[in-house]
């Protein structure tokens, strides 16, 4: 990273979890909803991974959470989205995202993906800097708080351009 500002952590997410939501977004767009509103969450349940999108506090005029099978083009109902959000429930969490991080992400993923098409064995991490995003993949099985790449697959950093997402430098973590 170029050092330019102090980083501040926005979002964290397993790569299996961001594909999860990648799965679902063509469904839930006939929604119509603003993704910036809402908080993101992959679990899996008895049955299979469930995406949920409830809103956040600022969102003003609400539309309602709701959720999505990964695979199913149909919405859980009202009652089943309870159950499954409520401590007796039985979705466990796998991963969870701010919806406004959710174009940073893809923006960053196009180019890692030239380079490591299987998400899955990553974790994602998004910063902000100044008047860019860095987006990190790291090895999801590496140790944290280790100097340069903490893995035995190779670690890749992607800057972005703030205002329009447009790629500054993408490079590899030595």
């Amino acid at each position: 990273m170029l050092g330019a500002g102090p980083l501040k952590i926005v979002d964290t997410i397993p790569g299996s979890s961001f594909l999860a939501i990648q799965a679902v977004m063509k469904a839930a767009a006939r929604r119509h909803p603003d993704f910036a509103r809402y908080n993101i969450k992959v679990l899996r349940d008895d049955v299979s991974v469930v995406v949920v999108f409830e809103e956040n506090s600022e969102a003003r005029h609400k539309q309602g959470d709701f959720g999505l099978r990964e695979g199913a083009e149909k919405e859980l109902s009202a009652s089943e989205l309870q159950l499954l959000l409520s401590k007796d429930g039985q979705g466990k969490l796998l991963g969870e995202i701010r919806g406004a991080s959710i174009p940073i992400v893809d923006a960053a993923t196009a180019v890692f993906r030239h380079h490591h098409p299987d998400l899955t064995k990553y974790k994602i991490a998004v910063f902000s800097e100044k008047d860019s995003m860095v987006v990190i993949f790291t090895d999801k099985l590496a140790l944290p708080r280790t100097r340069g790449n903490p893995g035995a697959l190779p670690g890749f950093e992607v800057e972005l351009k703030a205002s329009d997402l447009h790629v500054i430098r993408s490079n590899f973590i030595r």
